[in-house]
């Protein structure tokens, strides 16, 4: 299995693949991309020496692809903008950034291609960017690559217990988020009963860098375990809260991933609120979602339900409720998403704020979308 790519086979792809998915919104939302005229010369050097190894799988850039990219990014305004600074460092931080994410995912035994890596990676690693990113695109991926390379929770790859909540165990284990979530890394938080049953606390998309922690953000499991007599007792930290309109399990989540920051002497907490590809990509993947389960459960698959008998019918009712849970969380939820992502997001940091004497907003969130928050330890 190939573990590495190199900064050719990554401008080929981008080039030649990647960039016609982008613009076709293939699976994401599209942007446009204007490289600097001077370094089209690299794009030409390339196609006219191209990557060769045996059994590489990747095609050559081809003359019409750069024509492509001149007629399709010059044209349309009604899309987000990236300008690149320097077209040799761009490919260079996206070269490293797929090596050392390939390298993340070994250390956590799942295997995969590095070419399917790379090509995951120049299709979805845009949906990461915020309003001041599409201006720096360079320093963008400089970020993602130092969060990827940062080891600070390698520690919790297995399940650690951290602390008790009313006599129940509580364990964090830190695991890998996938290319189209919101960031590479997510911390995850269980409690524990007598029985070893857990209930599932909402995780959190986060990228260290430095002293610095960026929350991307925090969401429930689409699985998610739950056990009624901890949800009660997580009920307690709204006591004395007036009017509480967040669920007290993702207080007590980012409650306990700030302790965790504080005991790494973590002294600064970022809080991007804006995506800007993600709207428009939650109403693709709601289109998509929509028209595979139309087609999967059609009229004739409904009908032959009728006939089916026994653990047959069973499992077959199973894959239905799945389907349709799944259906009902992506499809037309696209506001309801962003909402969560944005308004509820920001609520909720303000809400765990008010209640941390040593966590301070040093910014006034009206005028940017980054909450920008300083950890001083008593």
């Amino acid at each position: 299995m190939d573990n590495s790519v190199t900064f050719k086979e990554t401008v080929e792809m981008f080039i030649n693949s990647a960039m016609s998915d982008i613009i076709n919104e293939v699976e994401t939302s599209k942007f446009n991309i204007i490289f600097p005229n001077k370094d089209f010369d690299l794009f030409y050097n390339i196609m006219n020496s191209p990557y060769e190894k045996k059994g590489h799988s990747i095609s050559n850039i081809k003359k019409e692809d750069l024509e492509k990219i001149n007629i399709n990014n010059q044209n349309d305004t009604n899309c987000p903008t990236i300008y690149v600074k320097n077209t040799t460092e761009f490919f260079q931080y996206l070269t490293d950034l797929t090596n050392n994410l390939y390298n993340l995912y070994s250390l956590y035994d799942l295997k995969i291609s590095c070419k399917d890596l790379l090509n995951w990676v120049l299709r979805r690693i845009w949906l990461r960017m915020g309003v001041e990113d599409f201006n720096n695109v360079e320093k963008f991926l400089f970020k993602e690559l130092e969060f990827i390379k940062n080891s600070l929770f390698i520690d919790y790859r297995l399940e650690t217990k951290i602390k008790e909540f009313y006599g129940y165990d509580v364990k964090v284990k830190n695991e890998l988020g996938t290319t189209w979530d919101e960031a590479s890394n997510k911390i995850t938080f269980k409690i524990y009963d007598e029985n070893y049953n857990y209930h599932s606390l909402p995780h959190i998309f986060y990228g260290i860098m430095n002293d610095t922690c960026y929350i991307y953000g925090i969401q429930n499991d689409f699985y998610k375990n739950k056990i009624s007599k901890v949800e009660r007792l997580l009920y307690k930290l709204n006591k004395d809260i007036e009017n509480p309109n967040i669920h007290p399990g993702f207080v007590y989540s980012l409650m306990l991933f700030i302790e965790i920051l504080k005991d790494k002497n973590i002294k600064n907490i970022k809080v991007p609120t804006l995506q800007v590809l993600s709207y428009r990509y939650h109403e693709l993947l709601s289109n998509y979602e929509k028209e595979k389960f139309a087609k999967k459960w059609d009229l004739e698959s409904l009908k032959k339900l009728e006939n089916l008998k026994g653990d047959k019918l069973k499992r077959e009712l199973n894959r239905y409720e799945l389907d349709k849970k799944w259906y009902n969380h992506i499809v037309d939820k696209e506001d309801l998403i962003s909402r969560n992502k944005v308004e509820n997001l920001i609520n909720l940091i303000l809400r765990v704020i008010s209640t941390d004497e040593e966590l301070t907003l040093v910014n006034d969130i009206d005028i940017s979308d980054v909450l920008d928050i300083k950890i001083k330890k008593m």
